[in-house]
């Protein structure tokens, strides 16, 4: 594998690709903020400093339960993320383009579900969410693979 240093490290030349993944999710962060939970917000009407329409609120009316729904799957983004970033950054570090295409089928799952979440209908989302629990569990496991064999080759092991 070729590498390329930067800051000292060597990495291998592939990198670039993790960072653009990593980029992605950026744009799936703005994309659930401004898209989807600050319209959903201003549609059902509920105001500052509420993070959520209350639960009997949200079973009488669509647009309350739709931003309940937008909200979460913006929340449940944030949950993910450090997960996914240092998931990715440790398997990028040796298997750059898979960690990439790992994380960027992240992201389209991400939107996925937020689509089907922001229904209104929150069981539509469970396909994307499950195939977003798959990648991450491939990116930790693939992670802790990485960082394994790094320490074992430390120890000549």
């Amino acid at each position: 594998m070729s590498t390329t240093t930067f800051v000292g490290l060597n990495l291998p030349k592939e990198m670039p690709y993790v960072g653009l993944a990593l980029v992605s999710t950026l744009h799936l962060l703005v994309y659930q903020s401004f898209f989807c939970v600050a319209p959903a917000r201003h549609k059902a009407g509920v105001k500052y400093p509420r993070i959520y329409a209350d639960y009997d609120e949200a079973e009488k009316s669509l647009e309350k339960m739709k931003f309940n729904c937008y909200q979460r799957a913006h929340q449940n983004t944030l949950e993910s993320l450090p997960i996914v970033w240092l998931s990715t950054i440790v398997t990028g570090s040796k298997y750059p383009v898979f960690a990439a295409a790992a994380c960027g089928l992240w992201v389209l799952s991400r939107f996925e579900y937020t689509r089907t979440y922001g229904s209104g209908k929150p069981e539509r989302r469970a396909p994307a969410a499950y195939t977003g629990i798959l990648i991450t569990l491939s990116l930790i496991l693939s992670s802790t693979y990485v960082s394994a064999k790094a320490a074992l080759d430390v120890l000549n092991l």
